[in-house]
């Protein structure tokens, strides 16, 4: 058992740089042909790996494509919270609408190659429940007072509406300026969410 342990850690690096390899290997295949004609060999020989290693960590190459948009939109919304964080070391949710819009457009650009085979929606949706896990948790829309444990419901549909709102920009290509798309979904959010904490506090949703 001791030594199974003792070559646990040696696996893990070698699984997690085969991962790398064959990650860095699909990106730099799309970068030259189109997703369709891609294929699994193709990929393993790119990264000088074999087809059993690839069904080692994927199923298909959608798996892989699933977990490469899962790790942006995570990374987005890390980036997002850093810099949206106000003096008292919360999220500012004014900041974050600006930062948000900032993040979407710049990873579309940098992962073009990948993205122009994805609905723009599919990545931006992904951004949901992250999103919502952290504005929830700082209550940054203060909600927390009035509506007590039915927040995280309340969150998500704002999330969800504002995350709509730049889904919409980008696919209509939009000639509204991202600064101004920021100040006008802030300006909407609160008031509605003041009209959402008068309602609930006349129901008494905040009381436990």
């Amino acid at each position: 058992m001791s030594a199974e342990i003792a070559k646990s850690p040696g696996k893990d690096r070698r699984q997690r740089r085969s991962k790398i390899a064959i990650r860095q290997a699909f990106l730099q295949l799309l970068s030259e042909k189109d997703l369709s004609e891609i294929t699994v060999k193709e990929i393993a020989d790119r990264a000088d790996r074999d087809r059993k290693t690839f069904y080692l960590h994927y199923g298909c190459i959608d798996d892989l494509i699933d977990e490469i948009l899962q790790e942006e939109a995570e990374e987005e919304v890390a980036i997002i919270r850093q810099f949206s964080l106000g003096s008292d070391g919360l999220v500012d949710v004014h900041k974050l609408y600006t930062v948000l819009g900032d993040q979407i457009v710049r990873r579309l650009n940098e992962r073009s190659a990948l993205l122009k085979h994805v609905k723009t929606s599919d990545l931006i949706m992904r951004l949901k429940p992250l999103l919502t896990k952290v504005l929830a948790e700082d209550d940054s829309l203060g909600l927390g007072k009035s509506l007590g444990p039915h927040l995280d419901l309340f969150v998500a549909y704002f999330c969800a509406a504002l995350l709509q709102l730049y889904t919409q920009w980008l696919e209509g290509d939009s000639e509204l300026p991202a600064e101004q798309l920021s100040e006008l979904a802030v300006a909407t959010t609160f008031g509605g969410i003041n009209a959402l904490i008068a309602a609930a506090e006349t129901m008494g949703l905040g009381k436990k």
